[in-house]
């Protein structure tokens, strides 16, 4: 968790976001009554049996995940963003995401990771050591349950490190730490 649970008044007070997370329930805060509504939900009918659905508490809807989605998308984030803030490490976790699901690229985690020389840390050995600290953590599960916060990108650089005409002739959505998200 990214906050420490507390005991106040004989009561142990932990995240909403954890709880909705162990009871796959979607939360929804009533601004009107000042009141928190947990909602059940079914499992994916797509999801494949080994794959987890866990509901979304942000906007998006959460797609099914394995572990080992989840530990891969953390690895490659910490190789690529892991100095950078929470809000780096959620924006190059989406940017893979964001491929998945875009038509031109793999339609899996790992075959995005994998595939070209996008990410060299994959097929240099840099991923396989790899060890994703608590904030990259938090950072590609929140990705995964939905959290996005470059939605259209699909590429990250570093301008210093990455030059040249294809890098100049993209969209730059958002610049976060040494990071830019584009199209």
């Amino acid at each position: 968790m990214d906050v420490v649970p507390f005991n106040a008044e004989g009561r142990i007070y932990i995240p909403v976001r954890y709880i909705a997370e162990l009871m796959n329930v979607s939360v929804n805060w009533n601004t009107e009554d000042k009141v928190v509504e947990l909602t059940s939900l079914q499992a994916s009918r797509t999801a494949k049996a080994a794959k987890e659905v866990t509901a979304s508490i942000f906007n998006n809807e959460a797609e099914a995940f394995t572990q080992e989605d989840l530990k891969l998308l953390a690895k490659i984030t910490q190789v690529e963003a892991g100095y950078e803030s929470y809000e780096g490490q959620l924006a190059v976790a989406n940017v893979i995401l964001n491929r998945v699901k875009d038509s031109r690229f793999p339609s899996t985690i790992r075959d995005v990771i994998y595939s070209g020389k996008q990410f060299p840390p994959a097929h240099n050995g840099l991923l396989d050591k790899s060890v994703p600290n608590a904030s990259v953590l938090r950072a590609a599960k929140d990705a995964l349950n939905g959290k996005n916060n470059v939605e259209d990108a699909i590429y990250f650089f570093n301008p210093r490190v990455s030059k040249g005409s294809f890098w100049s002739s993209l969209k730059v959505i958002d610049t976060i730490g040494t990071h830019r998200f584009a199209k």
